[in-house]
């Protein structure tokens, strides 16, 4: 047997054993798998949002108001976006309320700053659309997965 061969062998298990595993977590995630997947993608993004906004506040918003404000609303959002990433796969839907209304807690403080700076602002200045992103992104979007997943504490398995 040659040498490139053996790699190509070795290189094509490699592939089958990384497709079964795939496989497998794929479906040991209950329907909707792909919405699931979605919520879990946003709340990773969203952990890297208060991640970064604890290690890079931003100065337009910490600069006015001191720093305390913007780590407070910084820590919820990293917090629940965390709680809610362990969650949403397993349905520990109890863990992703917390999570959620722990990023919607946040993003309301954030949403405060925004327009207390907008209404602060000089003339001709705007922080509308910064408001309107908070509240389209972060609370209509929490607001939908809260409705998704109310009245149960764990999510409900077929038989």
């Amino acid at each position: 047997m040659s040498v490139p061969s053996s790699i190509a062998r070795a290189a094509v298990w490699m592939w089958l054993v990384a497709a079964r595993s795939v496989a497998r977590a794929w479906g040991g995630i209950h329907e909707p798998r792909v919405a699931k997947v979605f919520h879990l993608i946003g709340y990773l993004l969203t952990v890297g949002i208060g991640a970064v906004t604890l290690w890079r506040p931003p100065t337009s918003i910490e600069t006015p108001l001191g720093p305390t404000l913007t780590t407070i609303w910084g820590a919820l959002i990293l917090t629940g976006a965390i709680a809610a990433a362990v969650a949403v796969l397993p349905g520990w839907w109890w863990l992703e309320r917390l999570g959620i209304y722990s990023i919607a807690a946040g993003a309301l403080i954030y949403f405060a700053v925004v327009l207390t700076l907008h209404a602060q602002g000089s003339p001709g200045s705007s922080r509308l659309t910064q408001a309107g992103v908070i509240l389209a992104f972060a609370w209509l979007v929490s607001a939908n997965r809260l409705w998704e997943i109310r009245g149960y504490t764990f999510e409900p398995r077929g038989r």
